[in-house]
């Protein structure tokens, strides 16, 4: 591919991608806040500030990428999946919201040229072993989150299971009468350890997150990585993968998944956020099928060609449509958190606080005074602003104050989530008067919900 075609791609792919981050106007996410409120700044400004410093971050591992696996592979393959990569709504979700991901990102993909580029001649398990040690330093020192797969190594939980299993079928009617100790045989700690691990493991070769997440995403809160035409791709690209008798492209290739499904597993977060370095190994493999297919198109082959122009043509389209609909769905894709706190914060921007005796904020999903510094900034240190959740029907409530919170604090909780569809009318009964509601999209505070709103008592 030709360098000017390649830049032309790239230049057009970031324009079209900031248009759709304006449009979104996605509020930050928490990564985001925590990095704005160690330099104590906020507003819009800076949100974009660190937005383009992480595309820039971003831009930084693909080249490093670019560097590295042309080493093993070929530039043009290479080129491919870096374009792969870059029209992926993944990249595009990860630089407007998870700059802390996006630095992992770059340190592993750092890291991993120092290895192979510096340190060839080390042995290529202790290159494993060390990149290992590595991701799972960076998701502890940047995530400070327990490894998921430590909690299906405990001993004390898996005995747990055990009893219970075993309990269960004492209850059963008939019982069972398999003596007891050739149950325990079946039924023991290690093999619910072994079990339970197996489980963890499996949804990392989940395609529905990797291919087909925009089609039925199944209420998942999952980005798009890869455009539903792509499997094809991928299907091409493995058939050519097992051509390559290169051993140092193999050994490149395990070690990419070998690091992928460590960090799948060292990281507590989203499945779509925990598969994002699996996204290059792949790329790879759908570039060694556009590759390999345009070959066999100039050696004469017609179906090749017919192949890869329907092929573009649904990408185009995949393209257009996913982030489109991020601009009109963006509750849809994203997490819903951000924008509760962007409502409450934008309504009570245009209010004069001094008038009232309380402003109080719920705190039922998260940071809710680091939201507040950034939309209000220094008038969130006055001391009639509270951060605290709130339930109406059990709480002494302070009059001529305004409450910001979920329908449940506002009528009182549900256990199963049924909130009456006429709360507002209810609360206005006992004496709310509402400033501004809105229905969000998803449950993301149970028991309260999926109205929000701002009262004056």
């Amino acid at each position: 591919m030709k360098k000017w075609l390649v830049v032309v791609i790239f230049l057009l792919i970031t324009v079209i991608e900031f248009i759709v981050a304006r449009e979104i106007s996605y509020p930050p996410g928490e990564e985001q806040l925590k990095i704005l409120n160690i330099f104590n700044i906020g507003g819009d400004l800076s949100l974009w500030g660190l937005r383009f410093g992480t595309f820039l971050v971003s831009c930084g591992y693909l080249w490093i990428w670019y560097k590295l696996a042309s080493k093993y592979i070929s530039k043009n393959v290479v080129l491919w999946s870096c374009i792969f990569v870059l029209i992926s709504p993944t990249f595009f979700a990860l630089w407007l919201i998870h700059p802390l991901i996006v630095a992992k990102l770059f340190v592993i993909i750092g890291s991993l040229y120092v290895f192979f580029v510096y340190l060839k001649n080390v042995r290529f398990v202790a290159i494993g072993l060390g990149l290992i040690v590595l991701v799972l330093g960076a998701n502890l020192i940047l995530f400070n989150n327990r490894p998921t797969i430590l909690s299906k190594l405990s001993l004390g939980g898996a005995q747990d299971e055990v009893t219970i299993r075993i309990s269960s079928e004492d209850t059963l009617s008939p019982r069972i009468m398999t003596p007891l100790w050739l149950r325990r045989v079946s039924y023991n700690k290690y093999f619910f350890i072994y079990r339970n691990v197996i489980k963890e493991i499996l949804p990392f070769f989940d395609v529905e997150t990797l291919f087909f997440q925009e089609v039925h995403p199944m209420e998942q809160k999952s980005i798009v990585m890869f455009y539903w035409p792509e499997i094809y791709l991928c299907i091409f690209g493995i058939y050519f993968l097992m051509k390559i008798k290169n051993k140092q492209t193999t050994k490149f290739l395990i070690i990419c998944l070998i690091i992928s499904l460590i960090d799948y597993l060292s990281y507590s977060g989203d499945k779509g956020l925990r598969m994002v370095f699996i996204m290059l190994p792949i790329s790879i493999t759908l570039s060694e099928a556009v590759v390999n297919l345009d070959s066999s198109r100039i050696k004469g082959y017609g179906l090749a060609g017919f192949f890869l122009i329907a092929f573009g043509i649904l990408t185009i389209y995949s393209f257009g449509i996913n982030f489109y609909d991020m601009t009109v769905r963006r509750e849809y894709w994203f997490d819903n958190r951000p924008l509760a706190y962007q409502f409450w914060f934008e309504n009570l921007r245009a209010v004069d606080i001094s008038l009232y005796s309380r402003i109080q904020v719920t705190t039922l999903i998260g940071n809710t005074k680091a939201y507040c510094r950034f939309y209000l900034g220094e008038k969130c240190d006055q001391p009639n602003i509270i951060f605290n959740n709130f339930n109406a029907k059990s709480d002494i409530l302070v009059g001529n104050s305004i409450y910001a919170g979920f329908a449940g604090e506002f009528v009182g909780p549900k256990f199963n989530n049924d909130i009456d569809e006429n709360w507002k009318e209810i609360a206005q009964n006992q004496g709310w008067s509402f400033m501004a509601h809105k229905r969000l999209r998803d449950t993301i505070a149970n028991q309260y919900g999926n109205d929000i709103g701002l009262a004056i008592r």
